[in-house]
């Protein structure tokens, strides 16, 4: 996902219903702007970013771990994640996937 978490109302749950979408240790990689680099920009000013921090938190909630955080992009952050406990994915495997 590139630039978009910062339009979804509920990403823990979004998250949650994205797993049963995911082939078996599959990743979802996640560029999103960074809060705050002390430089005006356009997506700050009007909230279009989501802080690496808030993201990790949630994909943990979520049920997901940090594979790798990358940090080569001068205005954004880049991670990836896979399920924290491979057993989460088929405990949802009932659950409807909304994309």
């Amino acid at each position: 996902m590139r630039n978009v978490c910062h339009h979804l109302t509920n990403r823990v749950e979004y998250f949650k219903k994205l797993k049963n979408a995911l082939k078996p240790n599959g990743r979802i990689a996640i560029i999103e702007y960074k809060s705050s680099d002390g430089r005006f920009s356009f997506h700050r000013r009007f909230g279009h970013y989501v802080p690496k921090e808030t993201l990790n938190t949630e994909m943990k909630e979520a049920g997901y771990k940090l594979v790798k955080d990358l940090d080569f992009l001068p205005e954004q952050s880049f991670m990836i994640f896979s399920l924290a406990d491979k057993a989460s994915k088929s405990a949802n495997a009932n659950a409807s996937v909304v994309v």
